[in-house]
């Protein structure tokens, strides 16, 4: 079994002291244990998500493309231009 060391406080490990009975590795073991399953059902959930946008974008661009044709359209120029317009507007602030 691998070894995890936490630090405390002066004061939280004094009101841990009071309640010498509890097993406070295991406490501490189950709260990672239970924190690790929420993580990954929520990572799990999330890449569920970004699959279903992914799928919608794709059939979004799809009938956009069968509608108008081919759309030339570079969205780094887009993303750059928005970030130069608020650099700018940021140092003008300042």
């Amino acid at each position: 079994m691998g070894i995890v060391t936490v630090r405390v406080d002066e004061e939280l490990k004094g009101r841990m002291k009071k309640y010498s009975d509890v097993n406070w590795s295991d406490v501490i073991r189950k709260a990672i244990h239970d924190r690790l399953s929420m993580e990954e059902k929520m990572r799990s959930e999330n890449r569920a998500l970004v699959r279903e946008a992914s799928l919608t974008i794709d059939r979004v661009f799809e009938d956009i493309s069968q509608k108008y044709g081919a759309i030339k359209f570079d969205s780094s120029e887009t993303i750059r231009t928005w970030r130069d317009l608020r650099y700018s507007y940021r140092t003008r602030q300042l």
